[in-house]
């Protein structure tokens, strides 16, 4: 039965799909980690308001706005949608141009009354429902104020999102802010405006820090793409299965990590006189007493590889320290919390460590050092 299961497994992790989603996961957290603090996301609050994005876009795009650099952004802006969209626009039509925000129910409107040109964007970065007849109704009402519309920017966070237009289709482009390509807001608008020359600092952290904001969201947005791909793999012949065995396997995998620890100093853990298993995945090396105190040392493995290595006595910390410090192993260790009054070793994957094999032998290794430094020590102190 056992080996069965093992044997499933082996054929689940060789999987494909099992490993595209795999990696598409780490890359999402790692992508996470490296956006996750900006001064957006230390708030809750503003970035979640539906006119949170449209403020932010609307103040960089007007070149009246506090960045004082003029036109760069709205420059650069125009160039994103030509370059990438093909969308038919001049930035001559644009020399005397203003921005406003909720104009005729408009949330972005770019226009200049000279040319009479414009462009409406819309934003669905927080995922707003659409009216009835929106889009159409923004195009109207530019149209009777006398403005030739050159494009309809309709943002959504990953760029899925459709304008509900048939009529305006041609002029209209469904644009993601993150959807980790050079064609999203990010990488054809903001990243290429705050390398030129023409940004001052204060405007190039502002746009940074809402780079990293619209990045943090997006990730999120990719966790549910990952679920997609999960669902769908579920959805295959016996892919629940696959994932119940998995799981079994998994949640079985620190218990028989221990036993193999077990095996391995079953015969020799002296000066311990006994290994006891105090959970399935902790075992205690115990049953010594040594100056008028008792000592032990734990040896925990859990499910995410990790191995934590806990030395204790009943003596408490001052006396743990003195014996790490006679074998030369106290930099090895750091003091839990006070109320354990214990000394701890972690032994992480990634922390020098790629795999749980590595952790078990580093693991191994250090113990049988451990146990003959420790070992002596008694010894030559009876």
């Amino acid at each position: 039965m056992v080996q069965a299961l093992v044997n499933n497994a082996l054929v689940i992790l060789s999987d494909q799909t099992v490993n595209d989603i795999h990696n598409a996961y780490q890359k999402v957290i790692l992508q996470k980690k490296e956006v996750a603090f900006n001064l957006f996301t230390l708030s809750s609050y503003n970035n979640q308001l539906e006119n949170f994005h449209s403020d932010v876009i609307a103040a960089l795009l007007d070149p009246k706005g506090l960045h004082n650099r003029n036109k760069a952004f709205l420059f650069y802006f125009n160039r994103y949608l030509k370059t990438h969209f093909g969308a038919d626009i001049e930035h001559n039509n644009y020399r005397n141009s203003e921005v406003v925000r909720e104009k005729g129910l408009l949330d972005i409107w770019v226009y200049d009354n000279t040319s009479k040109h414009c462009i409406i964007i819309e934003n669905k970065i927080n995922n707003a429902t659409d009216q009835e007849n929106q889009i159409d109704n923004y195009a109207n009402y530019a149209k009777s104020k006398g403005y030739k519309i050159d494009a309809i920017v309709y943002l959504s966070l990953d760029g899925n999102s459709i304008a509900p237009t048939n009529i305006l289709s041609s002029i209209t482009y469904n644009i993601g802010a993150f959807t980790d390509n050079k064609t999203d807001l990010i990488g054809g608008w903001l990243e290429p405006s705050i390398i030129t020359k023409w940004l001052d600092f204060d405007s190039s952290t502002l746009v940074n820090q809402y780079i990293k904001l619209l990045k943090h969201i997006g990730n999120n947005n990719m966790d549910t793409e990952v679920m997609n791909k999960l669902y769908s793999f579920l959805s295959t012949d016996n892919g629940i299965e696959k994932l119940n065995t998995l799981n079994h396997l998994n949640n079985n995998m620190p218990a028989f990590r221990a036993n193999n620890f077990v095996q391995a100093f079953k015969n020799n853990h002296a000066p311990f006189n006994k290994i006891f298993k105090y959970q399935p995945n902790w075992k205690l090396l115990q049953n010594l007493r040594f100056k008028d105190s008792d000592y032990k040392l734990g040896v925990q493995f859990n499910i995410d590889g990790s191995v934590k290595l806990t030395f204790s006595s009943v003596g408490g910390v001052d006396i743990l320290l003195d014996i790490l410090k006679a074998i030369t192993l106290d930099t090895e260790f750091k003091l839990s919390d006070v109320h354990e009054r214990c000394y701890n070793k972690h032994f992480n994957i990634g922390e020098g460590y790629a795999s749980m094999i590595e952790v078990d032998d580093a693991l191994n290794k250090f113990v049988e050092n451990f146990l003959s430094r420790f070992d002596e020590h008694i010894t030559q102190n009876k």
